[in-house]
Parts: C-alpha cells; structure tokens; sequence
C-alpha cells in the first residue's frame, strides 16, 4: 500500500470488507460466554457429586463397583 493508494476508495473498501470479516470471526456474544461458563460449572458439580458418591461407599465395597 502506498500513500496514493489511501485516496482511492477500493482501498478503503477493501479495508473494511477484512475488518467485517474480523470482526464476524471474532464474535461472541454475552450469551455465549454465560454459557460457557455455566456448561464449565455444571460439568464441575457432576464430577464433585460423582466423587462425593465414590467417597461414601465402604472401601470393600468399592472393589466390587469397579
């Protein structure tokens, strides 16, 4: 690029045809996030009750569950 070329419109068009494509790449929303991290949250809760559940099983009788 050249500083002729920044008075000629196709530049600038072309400049901001790359900067929508950016930004579309780069999209995420509020929502998403919240998502996200609630899926992260409930998968932790899951894991925690399945170790709390292992945990208060008599150790002769975890044997036999695995």
């Amino acid at each position: 690029m050249t500083v002729g070329s920044l008075f000629e419109p196709e530049t600038w068009h072309r400049a901001w045809d790359r900067l929508r494509e950016v930004e579309a790449a780069l999209a995420i929303t509020e929502g998403d996030l919240f998502d996200r991290r609630l899926a992260n949250l409930e998968a932790k809760v899951n894991a925690l009750q399945v170790d709390a559940k292992f945990a208060s099983v008599p150790a002769r009788d975890r044997a036999s569950d695995l």
